[in-house]
């Protein structure tokens, strides 16, 4: 019997239920904080190739950039509503959406930031392995006659003062909410007998997922080239606190970042009649243990600045391994939408 009932109840449910498809146009009501930060480490594996080879690598450089944003967000949605009620009280709606900005500033490098990683450099002798977490400033290969020779690494090429001030966002997502409404026009009616244009005020909650990338220029991770035309490196000096001018970089920027991250939304609608729904609300980025939202990781093979004596270029190459993770802040938004 109580099977029954629920099924009775789920049924009424059902034949009240209003259906709409819907499409909607936003548009961001603030700039999106943007956090970004970045580390190098040069790496070298030579465990193929003589019998002292291993994988080497030198301790990891971060840094991080302060004052990024991301302006001007134009959103696009399509989906369905589900008005459960009669009165309009309570809403579910499932939609996908995609967005872009071409207004993406990463910030500028915050000089304070640079520093080394905490991984303690190897004692004399010492290799690194998956028992022994250690770093070293040289490695060794074979050279043209078969010996073996220790090499430097390179000096560590920093960061550039500034990623890119105009890259372009995209991103695809999918999300529900749930609406809770006040149905002004509905009371209305009852109240006075008189009717009114359709009119509800109401709050949403709901969460999502999607995929986002910030991108400019031809994608290409055989150059070292992260940094605008002119743009300026930074590195610490060993034991020297301040910090000084690096390389500079004359190459054209080039930058392609990625990631996926669950969201939440919350905020106001307004219902005018049954065909137009408005809403203001909240976009917050939902992090697990810290994981940022987009990731970039670049390899580039770098010959040696400066060969040791029996060198050649083959036996000193080195790989610079450059991360970068992207964090969106809180959104301000706004959509208008046509309901069907």
């Amino acid at each position: 019997m109580k099977k029954i009932l629920i099924f009775l109840l789920l049924l009424n449910i059902a034949h009240a239920a209003k259906y709409q498809f819907f499409l909607g146009l936003g548009a961001s009501m603030n700039e999106g904080k943007l956090s970004t930060t970045a580390s190098n480490q040069y790496t070298r594996n030579t465990s193929t190739v003589n019998e002292t080879g291993n994988l080497f690598y030198t301790n990891t450089q971060h840094g991080s950039y302060e004052n990024g944003n991301v302006k001007d967000i134009t959103s696009g949605y399509a989906g369905l509503e589900v008005t459960i009620d009669k009165a309009g009280i309570f809403t579910v709606r499932g939609y996908v959406s995609a967005s872009f900005s071409n207004s993406v500033d990463f910030g500028t490098l915050d000089k304070n930031s640079l520093h080394d990683g905490s991984m303690r450099k190897c004692n004399a002798g010492e290799m690194p392995n998956l028992n022994v977490q250690c770093w070293r400033d040289e490695f060794y290969n074979s050279n043209a006659n078969g010996a073996t020779t220790p090499v430097k690494f390179n000096a560590n090429p920093g960061f550039s003062d500034t990623i890119s001030n105009n890259a372009f966002m995209l991103t695809y997502g999918v999300g529900v909410d749930v609406g809770v409404n006040l149905p002004i026009s509905f009371v209305w009616k009852k109240l006075t007998k008189y009717k009114m244009v359709g009119f509800r005020v109401g709050v949403y909650g709901g969460v999502g997922y999607e995929f986002t990338t910030y991108s400019l220029g031809k994608f290409d991770n055989r150059t070292y080239n992260n940094t605008t035309s002119g743009g300026v490196t930074w590195r610490p000096d060993p034991g020297v606190t301040a910090y000084t001018p690096g390389t500079t970089l004359n190459t054209q920027d080039s930058l392609y970042i990625s990631g996926a991250g669950m969201y939440g939304r919350a905020g106001l609608s307004l219902y005018f009649t049954d065909n137009l729904r408005l809403d203001f609300g909240l976009k917050i980025p939902i992090t697990f243990a810290g994981v940022p939202n987009a990731r970039s990781q670049k390899w580039y093979l770098k010959e040696h600045y400066s060969l040791p004596a029996g060198q050649s270029d083959p036996f000193t190459q080195q790989l610079l391994i450059q991360n970068y993770n992207v964090q969106i802040g809180i959104q301000w938004h706004f959509s208008a939408n046509v309901l069907f």
